[in-house]
């Protein structure tokens, strides 16, 4: 029996994977739940991705969020050092979004930060 979570969850992912993950969320019977999808042009940028990105992460756990899941890879270290003191980051370890892709094995598991 698997117990339910009391985590608060959010997802932000980048637009250039919506349709693979709302595929996923269908297919596993999840609703459209809690997403914020951010426009794949942040990529151009590593820095300005990084700063968009922990501005959403501070909305998010400002609004309650406990677990923060982010669609996305390393992207040119642009998700490198999010932090949140509210919530939980999940983070796949990959590259980038191309990568997250086309592998599978142990290069999906999520990192918690």
């Amino acid at each position: 029996m698997q117990e339910k979570s009391d985590k608060k969850r959010i997802l932000i992912a980048c637009s250039m994977i919506e349709d693979e993950i709302n595929a996923m969320l269908e297919r596993g019977g999840a609703g459209p739940g809690n997403i914020v999808w951010m426009e794949r042009g942040y990529h151009e940028d590593p820095d300005n991705l990084r700063r968009v990105l922990q501005e959403e992460i501070d909305k998010a756990a400002g609004r309650g969020f406990t677990e923060i899941l982010l669609a996305y890879g390393l992207c040119g270290n642009g998700t490198a050092g999010l932090v949140s003191d509210k919530a939980e980051i999940v983070i796949p370890r990959y590259d980038d979004c191309v990568n997250m892709m086309l592998c599978a094995g142990r290069e999906n598991q999520g990192r918690r930060f």
